[in-house]
């Protein structure tokens, strides 16, 4: 036994850590730890111990970031399986007209960057437009079954536009309570004639499961119609 702990002690202030040296003497670790727990290392051997630990740690991330990244590819192609099946399902029903506008005004002016590259994703759709704003919120509410509470809205705007005005111009237009503005982004003042004087509105809704919804609908939309 002496033997052994000699040589756990030579190979600890060598930098080995208890894990490598109970696989070379096969001693268990806590037996290690109890010889050498008070046995003083050189700063060169407690940064070598630092450093595979580090190495150790991030391997260790980056695997479970990997095996985050294909569970989540996995749950999002579900989402868009699912939504494809559910296409048709809407095509029959009431709501077909509604639900083939607002997938079709989605395909054309909602964000889509979030199923190519961008780690964003959620449902976000912007216009200035009242009447093409107060279709989205109906095919949210109507063929999403989303309902305005969950609808956050943010106001983009001049800085010499009235902002309490704009707020309360899409409150009417809209049908939504002032509280369900998020605060307004103010842009610089620019002279420009296609500068829209109530600003510009994003309708979104913070669901992963919603965003790719769209797209399995845009992409069975684009299918449908070839």
């Amino acid at each position: 036994m002496r033997l052994d702990k000699d040589k756990a002690l030579r190979l600890r202030q060598k930098g080995f850590s208890y894990a490598q040296i109970s696989a070379k003497l096969g001693v268990a670790k806590s037996t290690l730890s109890t010889w050498l727990k008070d046995v003083p290392i050189s700063k060169e051997a407690s940064e070598k111990i630092a450093s595979r630990v580090h190495s150790t740690s991030i391997a260790a991330l980056i695997k479970r970031n990997k095996n985050q990244t294909v569970l989540a590819a996995s749950r999002y192609n579900k989402i868009k399986k699912e939504a494809k099946i559910s296409f048709y399902q809407k095509m029959n029903s009431s709501n077909r007209d509604l639900f083939v506008a607002g997938v079709s005004l989605y395909w054309a002016e909602g964000y889509k960057r979030g199923a190519i590259d961008a780690k964003w994703k959620a449902f976000d759709f912007a216009n200035t437009d009242a009447s093409m704003l107060a279709i989205m919120v109906n095919f949210l509410a109507l063929v999403c079954g989303v309902g305005n509470t969950k609808l956050s809205i943010q106001l983009i705007i001049h800085s010499d536009n009235d902002v309490v005005k704009a707020v309360r111009y899409w409150s009417n237009k809209l049908g939504v309570k002032t509280t369900q503005f998020s605060k307004a982004m103010i842009q610089p003042a620019k002279e420009s004639k296609h500068k829209h004087q109530y600003g510009t509105i994003h309708l979104r809704i913070y669901s992963v499961e919603l965003f790719y919804t769209m797209i399995g609908w845009i992409e069975e939309l684009e299918v449908y119609f070839k």
